[in-house]
C-alpha cells in the first residue's frame, strides 16, 4: 500500500505542469483514513482507474517504451 501511494504521488507531481496544482489530502473515513488528490490538469479518464496504481502503466496511449515516458 505504502510503495502504491508513493507511486501515485510521484507520477501525479510529474505530470503537474505550469500553474497547475496537485492536491494531496488525508481525510477520515470511519476508522480509517483515505487519501484524496485533486488535480486542476487534465483528468485521468474513468475506464483507467483500476490500472493507475499498477508499476509502468501508462494513461497516455501515444506513449510506449520505445517513445519515453515514465
Amino acid at each position: 500500500m505504502n510503495e502504491q501511494l508513493a507511486r501515485l504521488l510521484i507520477e501525479s507531481y510529474e505530470r503537474v505542469t505550469g500553474r497547475k496544482l496537485l492536491d494531496p489530502e488525508p481525510l477520515p473515513w470511519g476508522r480509517e483514513w483515505v487519501i484524496a488528490v485533486t488535480n486542476s490538469g487534465d483528468p485521468i479518464p474513468q475506464e483507467d482507474f483500476p490500472y493507475i496504481v499498477e508499476r509502468f502503466y501508462r494513461v497516455e496511449r501515444s506513449r510506449s517504451k520505445d517513445t519515453g515516458g515514465t
